[in-house]
């Protein structure tokens, strides 16, 4: 839980540069069309969720923006208002004595709205991906909705689904180089 770090390309931690995340604003969810979405991933009534807004960035650059749906009730005290946060999601999790786990995860892209685009320092319908989904208790009762935008060129995700290495079955060859 609470990938962002991961998503940033590792020149950036060979740069030696922190990401911060920060929160911008925690709002009620209101009747716009993602916090709708949001409230169907959950489950939930619109009603009953809360929007928080965050921006990760290292130094002076921000590398991406998140939007987390969940329910009210959950939201600790240290992340009801604007500013640093070390890592919302754990936060979240460790604050409600729960244990988050992926339930899906989903990307597309889009291009940048104005905010979004002011926010980032890119051009207005410039390609953003978007990586969203839902996490849940071990369960599976769905307790967070995320919905983060990052500019293509400062993101890369990598999937592995064979494991090889030191202690783990090499991958088969079938001798053709």
């Amino acid at each position: 839980m609470g990938s962002t770090h991961a998503s940033l390309p590792e020149s950036t931690a060979d740069r030696g540069m922190d990401v911060q995340e920060t929160i911008t604003a925690v709002l009620p969810a209101g009747t716009s069309t993602t916090d709708e979405e949001a409230a169907r991933h959950l489950g939930r009534p619109v009603g009953v969720l809360t929007r928080v807004e965050t921006v990760f960035s290292t130094g002076s650059e921000c590398c991406g923006i998140s939007t987390y749906w969940l329910p009210r009730a959950l939201l600790p005290r240290e992340l009801a208002a604007p500013g640093p946060v070390e890592n919302l999601v754990r936060t979240l999790a460790d604050s409600a004595g729960i244990t988050l786990e992926y339930d899906w995860r989903a990307f597309s892209a889009i291009g940048a709205d104005i905010g979004d685009a002011d926010l980032l320092g890119v051009p207005a319908g410039s390609p953003l991906l978007v990586r969203e989904g839902v996490s849940c208790t071990p369960d599976g009762e769905p307790v967070l909705h995320v919905r983060r935008r990052i500019p293509g060129e400062r993101a890369r995700f990598v999937m592995h689904f064979r494991e090889t290495g030191p202690g783990l079955p090499a991958a088969p060859h079938d001798g053709q180089g």
